[in-house]
C-alpha cells in the first residue's frame, strides 16, 4: 500500500528554467553621434524617450561604424 502526504488542494509549481532572452534595442541613425543625446550628456537637445530606455538599461561609450558616411555604413 503507498499513501502520499500532499493533499488534494495543493498545486504543482513548475519552474520556467528556460534561459531569459535579453532585450536589445538597436537605434540606427544619420549623422547621430552619441554626444548628440541627452542620457549622455548634450545640452541642446533633449531626447526624454532614449533616455528613458538608457536609464532602464546598459549604455554603450565605445562603437564603430564602417565608414563616415551613411550609405556605406547602411550596406554593411
Amino acid at each position: 500500500m503507498l499513501s502520499g502526504c500532499k493533499s488534494k488542494e495543493e498545486k504543482a509549481v513548475v519552474k520556467d528554467e528556460s534561459p531569459k532572452q535579453p532585450n536589445i534595442v538597436f537605434i540606427y541613425m544619420d549623422d547621430l553621434g552619441y554626444g548628440d543625446l541627452s542620457s549622455y550628456g548634450a545640452t541642446e537637445l533633449s531626447t526624454p524617450n532614449i533616455d528613458a530606455l538608457a536609464e532602464g538599461g546598459v549604455q554603450f561609450t565605445n562603437g564603430y561604424a564602417t565608414s563616415a558616411t551613411c550609405t556605406p555604413s547602411r550596406y554593411a
